[in-house]
């Protein structure tokens, strides 16, 4: 039963709840990769790998986790309002992986799919310029 003289919230659209869905996909998978980094830190020891690279994987992996939470969030509140920090807080995530992909991993693996996770990116690019889109014309201004 719901009360009438309470407002309702005003739906969310399919582009909206996508980018939500995706936005928690990011942080799922940030916190499995923090998990896999301290999982693995015995084996790359053993290794003399650089400790410098585990720090890097394990501040990346928990700033992204942070950030998918955080564009998660963006998303569920005002988004009009909210649309600025939202890209930044997207775009971040992106530059982040590609700044890891092109300086860390070693040459024959940086083109590894690269054109399916490019692709995934300018889709991921493209739903975030439609939900833009779409929040400029339902949330009135707030003066």
């Amino acid at each position: 039963m719901t009360d009438p003289d309470l407002p309702k919230r005003p739906r969310r659209g399919f582009l909206s709840g996508l980018a939500g869905f995706i936005s928690l996909g990011i942080a799922i998978t940030a916190a499995m990769r923090v998990f896999g980094v301290i999982r693995s830190l015995p084996f790359w020891q053993q290794r003399a790998y650089p400790a410098w690279v585990m720090a890097w994987l394990m501040a990346v992996g928990l700033l992204s986790l942070a950030l998918g939470l955080a564009s998660y969030y963006l998303l569920r509140v005002r988004p009009k309002a909210w649309m600025p920090r939202f890209w930044a807080v997207n775009l971040l995530v992106l530059l982040l992986y590609w700044l890891e992909r092109l300086l860390l991993w070693v040459p024959p693996e940086r083109g590894g799919n690269i054109l399916f996770v490019a692709a995934m990116h300018l889709l991921w690019l493209v739903l975030m310029g439609l939900i833009s889109l779409q929040a400029r014309g339902k949330e009135p201004n707030d003066g």
